[in-house]
């Protein structure tokens, strides 16, 4: 834990000091960590081996250890037979291009990027990017697609490659499309913060009160959702504590934020009323949402940036407070998802 611990305070550190030659050296140290990672640190590098091992060019010897979306087992095969045969090289490559594509994209659209990377670490998109590496794939893919709609405002094709993303790395995809309709959808129905709070309260009972509630009731579409039908199961497991945490994280921002129309605020806000409302079925199904939600680490800067005087300074304190409580319990208390502290690799699964 000691790697993930001096992450963690370099990154405040260049809070306070906003210097490049502080943040890009942490951010080449999350870089390390996370390609040259140990062999049993995360939960999917295990389930992955199997796909690698047996993976043929025939379809047959496909998803020995668990399924893979089509476009994902090409990029492996190509990995294994024109790059490395390594297992553990495989895996560092999928890191590398998650990380290094996340990063181009925070640094290009954050205005205060060490606020934006400490989100993004300790609210727990760079563990999730060595856990669930598929859907970190298929995200920072998608965070290339929303730089081109960001650049040229082309509807059209940006759906398509969203689209073709969710087909060929991970279904969670589908739901960057809705990005581009968030301001139309808030001029149209003239958000206001009041709004948003009615909004997100009212997600919030659906993952409290009414937990499995939404199973019950759709369950006779389960067959007719494929894939989506693994994301619905065991709902009375959902735990609160990450429901209330995220929810209460989401109204913080709410309050001081003076832009509610910016898209990275809409963004994050939808994904956190999606969460809530997934949540009601399972607790793997607000996985769906994490995609808008790691863009919390951009809306956070923006926010910052916005601000001025002593609202700044409070803003900034609960930034940090939030971050590190949220740190502490879920890497350092209760153990994140097999997240294990950083060891060399010794040997290859």
């Amino acid at each position: 834990m000691t790697e993930y611990l001096i992450i963690l305070f370099l990154l405040i550190f260049s809070i306070f000091t906003n210097k490049k030659f502080i943040l890009i050296p942490t951010l080449l140290y999350m870089l390390f960590i996370g390609c040259f990672r140990g062999e049993s640190v995360g939960t999917d590098i295990a389930t992955y081996y199997n796909n690698f091992i047996y993976s043929r060019s025939d379809s047959k010897s496909w998803d020995a250890g668990t399924y893979f979306e089509p476009g994902f087992t090409y990029l492996l095969l190509f990995i294994k037979y024109y790059v490395s045969k390594n297992y553990m090289n495989y895996i560092s490559i999928l890191f590398f291009y998650t990380f290094s594509i996340t990063t181009w994209f925070f640094l290009k659209y954050s205005k205060h990027a060490p606020i934006s990377f400490f989100i993004l670490y300790t609210l727990g998109a760079y563990f999730f990017f060595m856990n669930g590496m598929r859907q970190a794939f298929a995200f920072s893919t998608c965070l290339i697609a929303l730089n081109y709609y960001l650049k040229t405002q082309k509807v059209s094709l940006y759906l398509s490659c969203i689209i073709l993303i969710t087909i060929l790395f991970h279904n969670s995809c589908i739901i960057f499309c809705f990005v581009p309709y968030l301001r139309q959808i808030a001029n149209k129905i003239n958000l206001t913060k009041q709004r948003i709070y009615i909004a997100i309260a009212i997600s919030l009972i659906f993952a409290t009160i009414l937990r499995g509630t939404l199973l019950n009731i759709f369950g006779f579409l389960l067959p007719l959702l494929g894939r989506f039908s693994t994301y619905v199961m065991n709902a009375e497991e959902q735990g609160l504590n990450m429901i209330f945490f995220t929810t209460g994280a989401c109204l913080v921002i709410v309050h001081f934020t003076k832009d509610i129309k910016n898209l990275f605020f809409l963004s994050y806000v939808l994904g956190i009323f999606c969460y809530n409302i997934l949540a009601s079925f399972s607790p793997t199904a607000p996985r769906m949402a994490l995609h808008l939600t790691f863009l919390a680490g951009i809306c956070y800067s923006i926010t910052y940036s916005d601000l001025k005087g002593s609202k700044k300074t409070t803003y900034l304190i609960a930034i940090i407070i939030l971050g590190l409580i949220h740190f502490s319990y879920a890497y350092l208390i209760k153990g994140y998802e097999g997240i294990l502290p950083y060891a060399f690799r010794n040997n290859i699964l």
